[in-house]
C-alpha cells in the first residue's frame, strides 16, 4: 500500500485487520505541545506483534516519516487495509 498523508496531518488512522478477519484501528493524534500520539481501537497493542517499539513507530511519526511508521506497523501479525489523514 502506497502511503499518502496530507502533511502537517492532526490525524492519521491506520485500518487494519488482525489475523481472524477483525478490523482494528492505530490512530496517530498530534497533541498540544505538537508531538504525535499513538491509540488503538479495538484490542491491545501488543496483539500487533510489531518487530518494533510502539515509541521507535511514534518518533518515526514525530518525524512524519509516514512510509516508514507503514512499513514499521506491517511487521506485525495485522494487515493493513487503509490509512486516512485529516
Amino acid at each position: 500500500m502506497t502511503t499518502t498523508v496530507k502533511p502537517n496531518a492532526k490525524q492519521v488512522i491506520f485500518t487494519t485487520h488482525d489475523p481472524m478477519g477483525n478490523e482494528r484501528k492505530l490512530i496517530f493524534t498530534v497533541q498540544d505541545d505538537g508531538s504525535y500520539r499513538l491509540t488503538k481501537k479495538g484490542g491491545s497493542l501488543s496483539n500487533y506483534q510489531f518487530d518494533y517499539a510502539v515509541a521507535e513507530i511514534v518518533f518515526e511519526a514525530n518525524d512524519q516519516n509516514w512510509a516508514e511508521v507503514e512499513r514499521m506497523i506491517s511487521t506485525g501479525t495485522h494487515i493493513i487495509t487503509n490509512i486516512h489523514s485529516k
